[in-house]
């Protein structure tokens, strides 16, 4: 970097060497009382020698002695606990994997020089102050605080979403919503061909990846609209619609008809890198292949890709949601905004306590959502136990992760093979370690669907359940979170 860009390093340097002395400054007392207890231990060994050579009638002991306390003042001295912590809150610190080269943390010097430093949602802050910059917080508690992130309900409730906003502010109770979905169902008929019924539940979750479109259903409407990530959980959901394919396909034609239809919607782009990303996406599109041929259940289920989606899709996908899928693994999500956008439009959410899902459920009621999951405080101890052989799984998690594994969604051996890693990273603990812990959350997070299913045949609380998702979101608007 001195090559490249000497003025910058000279000042980070300048910066750095003026923090450090504040820091030595600061924790001088630290330094204080190890030289007194140094200086202690050094009056006491001195005694002790002493009191042994006083013992030792031979000149060849004495010489001993003189030798061991001269190879000992030859050792290297080991780093204080008063230099390590100084050196651990300095800007530029010696990279821990190759010593002797030292590395600039850009993250620090964010800190250091900024005059707040803010979390996006509530459990972000926590992680912030408490984890990642515990000691930078000590030293400023005031420097720490919380900014929730918000939208603009301009764009995303009154240009998106007009007929919702005239039923605010006009009158409540009105059978606008069909409109929304008609419309989405139209766009969607037009880029993939696939037909939506809009008397399924739109359930939708969207992210970003290049992908041949598949599914048409009719059903509810559930949405997730993200990029694709690991940490999102995408996997997740498509395993959901794997079993709920099972299970349609074991049922007898009167037990399919009392099932509450639905039409899954997925959306997102993966790094041009990110292998594993691509790999979901092709998962999703294989899925849809087969799951929207089948006659003997495409009538109650259907799954959609979008493609190349992106913000116009966004605002005709939002608003016409009636569930929607906010599924990270609890203290991954650092706050999250299309939650925001769904719940303002009143699509209610299926998700974990992680990001702004949390202040949602304050807001709109927890009782309304359909929460699923571990907790953030859980997930470390969870992690080490979860490639530990004889962890126990729920069997349907098993299950599914068999079916994707043995190519039962591949049209090509090289499919099967291809699908087999997705599987391992998260079913074979012998090859992958599951950090995102999509099996100890899998039970939980199918319970919730079967909740969410329950409710939706109770046309008066959902809408009721709706009501309250958009009364509840003025907190979300960005003019409250850059006022």
């Amino acid at each position: 970097m001195e090559k490249l860009l000497p003025r910058h390093a000279e000042i980070i340097k300048r910066i750095d060497a003026e923090w450090r002395l504040k820091m030595e400054d600061r924790f001088a007392w630290m330094k204080e009382e190890e030289e007194a207890k140094a200086a202690e231990a050094k009056a006491a060994k001195a005694a002790a020698a002493k009191t042994k050579a006083e013992e030792k009638a031979k000149a060849k002991a004495e010489a001993e002695a003189d030798e061991e306390e001269e190879e000992e003042e030859q050792e290297e001295p080991l780093e204080s606990e008063y230099e390590k912590k100084v050196n651990s809150l300095c800007i530029i610190q010696e990279n821990q994997w190759n010593k002797g080269e030292m590395l600039i943390n850009m993250a620090y010097m964010a800190v250091i020089g900024s005059s707040y430093v803010n979390g996006v949602a509530a459990i972000h802050s926590d992680i912030i102050k408490n984890q990642l910059f515990k000691d930078f917080s000590d030293i400023w508690p005031e420097k720490f605080q919380n900014k929730t992130n918000g939208v603009t309900p301009r764009r995303w409730l009154a240009f998106c979403n007009p007929a919702l906003s005239d039923l605010i502010t006009e009158t409540l109770g009105t059978d606008a919503w069909l409109t929304n979905k008609q419309k989405l169902a139209a766009k969607i008929k037009d880029v993939t061909g696939v037909d939506l019924d809009v008397n399924t539940m739109f359930d939708v979750q969207v992210w970003i990846s290049e992908c041949q479109p598949n599914a048409d259903v009719p059903f509810r409407t559930n949405y997730r609209i993200k990029r694709i990530h690991q940490y999102k959980r995408q996997l997740m959901n498509i395993m959901s619609i794997i079993y709920r394919y099972d299970e349609l396909k074991k049922m007898t034609p009167e037990e399919r008809a009392q099932v509450t239809p639905r039409s899954c919607i997925i959306g997102g782009k993966a790094a041009s890198a990110y292998d594993m990303a691509k790999r979901i996406v092709r998962l999703a599109d294989r899925v849809a292949t087969k799951i929207n041929a089948d006659p003997d259940t495409n009538k109650y289920l259907k799954l959609v890709f979008i493609p190349d989606y992106n913000v116009s899709w966004a605002e005709a996908l939002i608003p016409g949601a009636e569930l929607s899928q906010h599924i990270s693994t609890a203290g991954t999500e650092a706050s999250g905004t299309s939650n925001m956008k769904f719940q303002m439009n009143g699509s209610l959410i299926i998700g974990t306590m992680d990001g702004a899902n949390i202040e949602i459920a304050e807001e709109s009621g927890p009782e309304n959502m359909f929460i699923f999951g571990v907790l953030e405080e859980e997930v470390p101890k969870l992690r080490q136990e979860r490639v530990k052989e004889g962890f126990p799984t729920d069997p349907r998690f098993d299950y599914i992760i068999n079916m994707i594994a043995d190519g039962t969604f591949g049209s090509t051996p090289e499919d099967q093979e291809y699908f087999k890693v997705v599987a391992d990273d998260i079913g074979n603990m012998k090859v992958g370690n599951d950090w995102f812990l999509v099996a100890p959350d899998f039970a939980s997070y199918l319970d919730a669907q079967a909740e969410a299913d329950k409710v939706y045949k109770d046309q008066d609380e959902w809408t009721k359940r709706s009501i309250l998702y958009t009364a509840g979101s003025a907190k979300f608007s960005s003019d409250r979170t850059i006022a």
